[in-house]
């Protein structure tokens, strides 16, 4: 599954990117794998070209978006520019989902995730469609990941982590 603002460049550049070089070597090796797509704002000839591929289902917006995690097996990240951080990676974490995502995509979270520990980082196409197969092939793998994900999440962002964090700061100006 893809979650993101789909008129945002980087979003929608990055997933064609997925759909036109990685997609088809997923459904390759699993070929009754569904890429589900949410987000509202996708330019109408992503929209359209995206329709011949086999295996996407494009949402759009969705009313209930934790419904769709509940569907969800693996959750991707091919961003590959733009700016801030990309905060879908960690609700994905948080709802105990795996991630592949792209070097790119890591950005600002470098520190706490560690490719193969919490999270999968693609290095090359065939690498994200080789870490997907891996994650919805492997449930012990798929639940490994997630589990230690869900650890980073507790650990350094949650609602708890930043007020342990903020406490201490108020402490120490006193």
């Amino acid at each position: 599954m893809f979650v993101g603002f789909l008129a945002y460049y980087p979003n929608y550049s990055g997933l064609n990117y997925f759909i036109t070089n990685i997609w088809e070597n997923v459904l390759k090796r699993i070929p009754d794998a569904e890429l589900r797509i949410v987000g509202k704002g996708l330019p109408e000839e992503y929209l359209d070209s995206w329709k011949k591929y086999s295996g996407i289902s494009i949402l759009g917006y969705v009313q209930d978006l934790m419904e769709e995690y509940k569907k969800c097996k693996v959750a991707i990240v091919p961003i590959y520019a733009g700016g801030g951080s990309n905060i879908k990676v960690l609700e994905a974490m948080s709802l105990k989902r795996p991630c592949v995502v792209s070097q790119f995509a890591t950005r600002g979270f470098e520190e706490f995730l560690k490719d193969g520990h919490n999270i999968y980082i693609a290095e090359d196409a065939e690498d994200f469609a080789g870490k997907i197969v891996n994650l919805l092939n492997s449930s012990d793998m798929n639940s490994l990941i997630t589990e230690n994900a869900y650890d980073v999440i507790k650990q350094h962002y949650s609602f708890q982590a930043f007020s342990d964090y903020l406490m201490k700061g108020i402490k120490d100006s006193l």
